[in-house]
């Protein structure tokens, strides 16, 4: 979490607006962490929930769900607890046979690369424990 508040805060320092950030959690309940650590810390945020639009004139870096984020751009957008177990949620995996299996293994793949390409100048991942094998990487820049 001091990672991501540092960037954030240094990102908003360096003149980006915080409506221009994103921050992108696999669950609801990591969403919710997320959200109260940020207001402990007075950093307002704006949750884009399923059922509303993101509201631009609303001050606030922003917070989706990575299937509610589909659709949209930010400037930076920050894909938080990329742990192995929450990303691919072993809860949505289908294991009623091997083609339900393969094709949620395949949806669950899709979500934090889509989540990723709607950054428009920088993305960001972070994990505590062990990194989600969806998204290891050989060589990215890191801050």
């Amino acid at each position: 979490m001091n990672a991501v508040l540092s960037e954030i805060n240094s990102l908003v320092a360096n003149g980006v607006t915080a409506k221009n950030i994103c921050v992108v959690a696999r669950t609801h309940k990591l969403l919710d962490d997320y959200i109260a650590q940020f207001t402990g810390s007075r950093i307002r945020c704006y949750e884009i929930k399923g059922n509303k639009a993101d509201d631009r004139a609303l001050d606030g870096i922003r917070v989706a769900t990575m299937h509610r984020v589909k659709g949209l751009e930010f400037q930076y957008v920050f894909i938080v607890a990329s742990n192995k177990r929450i990303i691919p949620l072993a809860s949505a995996i289908d294991h009623i046979d091997t083609v339900s299996e393969q094709e949620t293994m395949t949806a669950e793949k899709r979500l934090p690369y889509v989540a990723l390409t709607h950054a428009q100048k920088g993305a960001y991942s972070n994990e505590y424990g062990q990194m989600s094998e969806f998204l290891k990487y050989n060589e990215i820049t890191r801050r």
